[in-house]
């Protein structure tokens, strides 16, 4: 048996492997980049349904609020009825409050202003102090 030491020593075989060894790695790297840019895709695909789940979730929630609000509310104008009583709701600006007056039915006076109209006096006039202290806003 006979043994070629020149091709045994020759830079052919080893040069074809090496070829063979970086056309591997260009194709795994092209892999791996298109299985990230797929990734970033699925996790900015996900990103996007969970923002709009969220979004429905407040929306039903805020309906449910409502509902319930307007039922509540009803439910006070039957129950102070029956004592001659009516609810009048309006909004303070100035205080960014609802202020709800118990008002008698059959003379119209107010009975009960919630929240009552010393305490919105006070709070006003704290608040226009604090303007006076400080007179820019960050």
């Amino acid at each position: 048996m006979e043994i070629d030491l020149q091709a045994i020593n020759s830079n052919t075989v080893p040069m074809v492997h090496r070829a063979d060894t970086s056309s591997r790695t260009n194709e795994t790297t092209k892999v791996k980049a298109r299985t990230e840019e797929n990734v970033k895709k699925q996790q900015a695909a996900k990103d996007t349904a969970i923002k709009q789940l969220e979004t429905e979730l407040q929306n039903v929630e805020e309906q449910r609020q409502k509902i319930d609000a307007e039922k509540y509310l009803t439910e006070i104008i039957n129950i102070t009825e029956v004592f001659n009583r009516k609810l009048k709701f309006s909004i303070d600006k100035d205080l960014d409050q609802v202020i709800v007056k118990v008002v008698d039915a059959e003379t119209d006076k107010v009975i009960k202003e919630i929240p009552p109209e010393a305490l919105k006096r006070l709070y006003a006039k704290m608040k226009e102090a604090m303007g006076l202290l400080i007179d820019t806003t960050v």
